[in-house]
């Protein structure tokens, strides 16, 4: 199920971010970007346990997508896209160079 971020799941995203993306001192930004005032965000949880989430700036900007190494390849993810496709008409996004992988997931 795809829903709004609620203050109490923001353990389990800081979890999938650390699990998904190794982000040790980051985490902050992360929590903060999660937080901003201009920032939605939307967790995937399945049996009470967020398994991803997106945050989408004001100006439709993916700022995060992580997605539990746990869960990976099971289209969560892509599931979070396309939910998020449906509220907006235009997303953008930047990736490092070397994230090969999420190059790849956002080029399918």
């Amino acid at each position: 199920m795809i829903r709004k971020i609620k203050v109490e799941d923001i353990e389990s995203v800081i979890i999938t971010s650390l699990h998904s993306a190794r982000l040790g001192e980051k985490n902050y930004n992360i929590v903060k970007h999660i937080y901003s005032s201009n920032t939605k965000t939307c967790v995937c949880e399945e049996d009470a346990v967020i398994k991803g989430f997106i945050s989408i700036s004001d100006d439709s900007f993916i700022g995060t997508l992580f997605v539990d190494s746990a869960y990976q390849g099971q289209e969560i993810g892509q599931v979070l896209i396309n939910t998020t496709l449906n509220q907006y008409k235009l997303l953008s996004l930047a990736v490092y160079k070397y994230k090969v992988n999420s190059i790849y997931f956002y080029k399918k």
